[in-house]
């Protein structure tokens, strides 16, 4: 088993007969698999212990600052990160500001005001009520969604998957 140099710096196994190599290549394989498993577990477990936490930060930020200030503080540390990942990605955005409008205007309803109420409600409610409210979120998207455009129908696998989601985000708290 020999190897060629790829566009992308990596090597092209390239069969010469022997069955060592191949072994080899099956081992690198394996490993690789076992890598990206690991690392999407990972991420997973990760992702999970920071939205999961989110509704308890949220408890413990109120007791130190008003709502839309503590909400306005997670939005600024986000926009600056995420500026600074598409600055250095070179990722290119509208300028224009007909664009942007048409762009932030759904924005604001979904991000914007359900966070400004989230932040404004968990300082009366707890923070595992809260979860399990915005978990259900998406039924509410749902028959907004079918309230206003009639011909939008879910299928059963969206049903389903928001069902699952609500289980997972929240509703096993019930």
């Amino acid at each position: 088993m020999t190897g060629k140099k790829a566009g992308n710096n990596s090597m092209i196994a390239v069969d010469d007969g022997s069955s060592a190599g191949l072994e080899q290549n099956i081992d690198n394989l394996t490993l690789r698999s076992v890598f990206c498993v690991s690392m999407n577990a990972l991420v997973y477990i990760v992702l999970c212990l920071i939205w999961g936490s989110t509704w308890l930060a949220i408890k413990i930020g109120l007791s130190q600052a008003p709502p839309f200030t503590t909400a306005a503080l997670r939005f600024v540390v986000a926009t600056v990160t995420l500026s600074i990942i598409c600055s250095l990605r070179q990722y290119s955005f509208p300028r224009d500001l007909k664009t942007l409008l048409r762009l932030g205007y759904p924005g604001f309803y979904m991000y914007g005001l359900s966070y400004a109420l989230v932040y404004a409600a968990e300082q009366y409610i707890y923070s595992a009520t809260a979860a399990v409210l915005f978990a259900s979120y998406p039924f509410f998207v749902a028959a907004l969604s079918w309230w206003m455009y009639r011909t939008e129908r879910l299928s059963l696998i969206a049903w389903v998957g928001m069902a699952l989601g609500f289980l997972g985000g929240g509703g096993h708290l019930l």
